[in-house]
């Protein structure tokens, strides 16, 4: 039970005013607000480059949540947004201190966070004191991080065109090769026109069993040729936009109610105890 006269009451209510006032007006007008813009995603299914367009009609799976959440935080996406909204500036960075870089980078990752929802999608969280950055970078992040994946397989594809390509001009010069070799034989009389008939010798029908095996190899590296050359043109499938981050309204930091709050509880449950020993009796 306790035994509190209506001066100690008195303290405790002038106590619960004064702290919530104080701590609402601080958060008010001290503390720096900040906003959170989100947006929410998922991987396109790009697993297979036959057809990127078939493909692109499909989310993606755990294989290319991982892929995409890797170049969401990739350096490469990171250094894009710090350029393209100049966050050196923004951010306040001292470019004259000897760690200014890790100092940038430390506020990226504590204002930016790429995380896996229950439902498998990925949610890109940016916190800003402007509403209209925050959304902004979140946007923006999805965009660079699908130029990004865009750019990588292009370059995969284009890679393997080039080798298909050198394989089939090394294939097509062996082909003609043999072919001219197939016509010397024919010229030394291994293969000759008899009774309406071609009759060859053993030599040239093995040698004529390899030279076709060669044009079958020299046509599948023409259609595989094709078949890249096909998907290179095509456009890679971006992720697709569950919601798209917009300026939030309110801040999310600092809440002022809920603060001013726990504050005027806090502060009068500590004056309260203060005041059960102040009036506790002498042992």
């Amino acid at each position: 039970m306790l035994n509190l006269s209506k001066k100690q009451i008195g303290k405790l209510a002038i106590t619960f005013v004064i702290s919530g006032v104080l701590t609402y007006l601080f958060c008010k007008f001290v503390l720096t607000p900040q906003y959170q813009a989100e947006t929410e995603v998922y991987p396109s299914n790009v697993q297979s480059y036959r057809d990127l367009l078939g493909a692109g009609l499909r989310f993606g799976g755990d294989k290319e949540t991982g892929e995409l959440m890797s170049i969401l935080g990739s350096n490469d996406v990171r250094d894009s947004i710090i350029e393209r909204f100049d966050l050196i500036e923004h951010y306040e960075i001292d470019t004259t201190e000897t760690f200014w870089k890790h100092n940038l980078n430390q506020e990226y990752q504590d204002n930016i966070s790429v995380s896996r929802t229950i439902n498998k999608s990925i949610s890109i969280s940016v916190w800003d004191k402007s509403p209209t950055y925050a959304s902004e970078i979140a946007n923006a992040i999805v965009a660079i991080a699908d130029a990004h994946k865009s750019f990588i397989i292009k370059e995969n594809i284009r890679s393997a065109r080039s080798a298909v390509e050198k394989n089939y001009s090394e294939k097509a010069v062996e082909v003609d090769m043999m072919k001219d070799s197939l016509d010397r034989m024919r010229e030394a009389g291994e293969a000759v026109w008899a009774f309406a008939e071609e009759r060859k010798s053993s030599k040239f029908i093995n040698y004529e069993i390899q030279h076709r095996a060669e044009m079958e190899q020299l046509r599948s590296l023409k259609q595989a040729y094709d078949d890249l050359d096909r998907v290179y043109l095509q456009e890679v499938p971006k992720s697709y936009i569950v919601s798209r981050a917009t300026p939030p309204s309110k801040p999310t930091f600092p809440k002022k109610g809920t603060t001013a709050l726990a504050a005027a509880i806090l502060s009068t449950l500590l004056m309260l105890s203060f005041e059960r020993l102040k009036n506790k009796p002498a042992a």
